[in-house]
């Protein structure tokens, strides 16, 4: 890889690193307080998100498993 790719595969791996945190997080204040509609609503939001990144990851490990360029 170049550095151009090697830059965006950090990038992604930070975005990946923060949309966790931002998610456990979430988890914890959604467990402290179910009754909340606001902490349910701002978990099931975080937990779309983490799963398109998942998939943009999952995207990027198979193009890189049958050698293709993902960038």
């Amino acid at each position: 890889m170049n550095r151009k790719e090697m830059e965006n595969v950090k990038n992604l791996l930070k975005t990946a690193s923060m949309s966790i945190a931002q998610l456990a997080s979430s988890l914890d204040h959604y467990v402290q307080d179910d009754d909340d509609p606001a902490s349910k609503k701002l978990f099931e939001d975080q937990v779309r998100e983490a799963e398109k990144l998942s998939g943009d990851i999952d995207d990027i490990i198979l193009k890189l498993a049958l050698g293709t360029n993902p960038f």
